[in-house]
């Protein structure tokens, strides 16, 4: 999925929200992925920004994705 600028807009502006987190303390259930009920009781994400996030398009944030996420909402 190709990452819009309303998309970017909305990830910058979570930016500080992600920053205050860390991978498994998100991951509440240990399951080793970020699922989108377990993103967005953490951060105010749409299920757009989350599609984008997860760029394998398997339904859930791999630690890899995560860091992606947080280094694109960092710039």
């Amino acid at each position: 999925m190709k990452r819009t600028a309303l998309t970017l807009s909305a990830m910058l502006l979570a930016a500080p929200a992600l920053a205050q987190t860390d991978f498994a303390s998100v991951d509440t259930d240990k399951s080793g992925l970020i699922s989108y009920g377990e993103a967005s009781t953490v951060w105010n994400i749409s299920r757009e920004m989350f599609a984008v996030a997860d760029t394998n398009s398997d339904g859930g944030l791999s630690e890899a994705e995560y860091n992606e996420l947080i280094r694109g909402a960092a710039q």
